[in-house]
């Protein structure tokens, strides 16, 4: 019987943690999303603040932003995708790497395609990841090579990342404390992974620049 492949076998598992997630926390921020679309329309179509020669105190929409269990599962339990695009991605509070580009799409879509989009291209990543740790792994198993080593941390991410993504279902002060917790292992674990796939990647370009060098007489 042949063994089934990582490659498929890791997106599968992650996807079905992270779309529930994903659709849970899009639910709850779906009902704003007509205030929402409101405020941008009104803001595009109001003339510009008049300049104040004062004093000013700056405005800042995120003073009491506050992740949730969701953001918190993709950002460290999917942690190179999540850091990009995290769910309702559309928000600008929510701190990732693409966010002065994703703040530039409100003035090209409407709200709700902008969550549609934002979570098809996350949902996208997340099994891209994963499918490349798979196919790490099934490279390493054809070649009868030490997989243990490359497995603990990613079945330490799986598993914590299930139980972040549990926590993401309930509303209890204790859970959210120790979903924390959790999802931080989870991070610590993915740290630990992408450090091993550089050590790989440098003993790999040490190897080749050896194979390249003429052997002396």
């Amino acid at each position: 019987m042949k063994a089934l492949r990582y490659s498929l076998l890791l997106p599968l598992i992650h996807l079905a943690i992270s779309v529930p997630v994903i659709y849970h926390e899009e639910a709850t921020f779906w009902r704003y999303a007509p205030r929402i679309q409101a405020a941008e329309d009104f803001e595009k179509t109001d003339p510009p603040p008049i300049v104040h020669s004062g004093p000013m105190i700056a405005w800042n929409p995120c003073y009491e932003y506050r992740a949730s269990d969701a953001d918190r599962f993709i950002f460290f339990a999917e942690f190179p995708a999540g850091i990009l695009i995290p769910p309702h991605g559309a928000s600008d509070c929510n701190p990732t790497v693409l966010r002065p580009i994703l703040q530039k799409l409100q003035n090209w879509m409407r709200l709700k395609t902008r969550i549609v989009l934002l979570d098809c291209l996350l949902i996208i990543g997340i099994a891209s990841q994963w499918w490349l740790v798979g196919r790490w792994l099934d490279h390493l198993r054809e070649r009868r090579k030490h997989t243990m080593r490359w497995i603990i941390p990613v079945a330490t991410i799986t598993t914590f990342g299930i139980i972040v993504a549990a926590a993401a279902f309930g509303s209890s002060r204790g859970l959210e404390f120790g979903a924390i917790i959790v999802s931080l292992i989870a991070f610590l674990a993915w740290v630990t992974l992408l450090l091993m796939f550089a050590v790989a990647a440098v003993q790999s370009v040490l190897r080749l620049s050896r194979k390249s060098r003429p052997q002396s007489n």
